[in-house]
């Protein structure tokens, strides 16, 4: 491997792209959407506030109250209100600035990807529901040798195993109408797995998971910008995170997702 080669004592080539990263590598600041009014004269005031400070692009970003939704409370309105005309006119003019100045925008859905917020995720359930999550869940009962068992089961069960001291026993074909009829030879566990539905909730490894967010989320931008739009998606792993990247000549979109 050839050696860095050095620019000043003690630096290298790495370590001076860092202090001095070249055009579209930089600083990616969350850029709060809240508070006073989006005005043309503030987005110019602020992005020239930013020059000169390595920003290779710009995060639209929303918080949510503490009232009404499903897991958190709502997402805090905003002037111009998110997803109306003036809101799209605003995202447009700061789409103007980036290209002048060399940064990208991208917007979160921090608050707008979670189901019970009233976007793109419930707009998906509400057409698909069977791409809601299903959260595992599992309960064991005890069993005496010879005495029957007569139960009924949970719905979506996906599989009822005997444990004992002889071994690990699948009995999910003794399943009938939802119920179990069944005496055991030996003392042991009955071990019973089945899936619930949550409600708001939307299961990123269903098939159309990935279609339908495009269509839903990233498709909207693409029916304003269709200038600016690309065709590919990239997905990169980090951590626990998956970052879902709509390429753009000048506009990127990040969903995130916990998984």
């Amino acid at each position: 491997m050839k050696p860095l080669k050095k620019t000043y004592e003690g630096e290298s080539d790495l370590a001076a792209l860092f202090q001095n990263p070249p055009t579209g590598y930089g600083i990616v600041p969350f850029y709060w959407w809240l508070g006073d009014p989006i005005t043309k004269e503030r987005l110019s005031y602020e992005i020239d506030c930013m020059k000169d400070h390595s920003i290779a692009g710009l995060q639209i970003n929303y918080a949510h109250s503490c009232e009404g939704g499903r897991s958190y409370g709502l997402t805090y309105q905003s002037d111009p209100p998110l997803f109306s005309d003036d809101w799209w006119d605003k995202v447009k003019y700061l789409m103007e600035l980036g290209k002048k100045d060399h940064f990208s925008i991208s917007l979160s859905d921090y608050t707008l990807g979670t189901p019970g917020q009233g976007h793109f995720t419930d707009a998906i359930l509400k057409e698909f529901p069977q791409m809601r999550g299903r959260l595992l869940k599992c309960e064991t009962m005890e069993c005496t040798a010879q005495k029957k068992i007569s139960i009924s089961l949970p719905e979506n069960v996906l599989n009822v195993s005997f444990v004992s001291e002889e071994g690990w026993k699948d009995i999910s074909r003794l399943i009938e109408h939802n119920g179990l009829d069944w005496c055991p030879d030996f003392d042991g566990q009955l071990v019973f797995i089945w899936s619930e539905i949550q409600e708001y909730s939307l299961d990123p490894m269903h098939p159309l998971s990935g279609q339908k967010v495009c269509e839903k989320f990233f498709g909207v931008f693409e029916e304003h910008f269709p200038e600016e739009c690309g065709k590919d998606m990239i997905f990169v792993p980090f951590f626990r995170l998956f970052l879902w990247i709509w390429g753009m000549k000048h506009l990127k979109f990040v969903w995130i997702t916990m998984m």
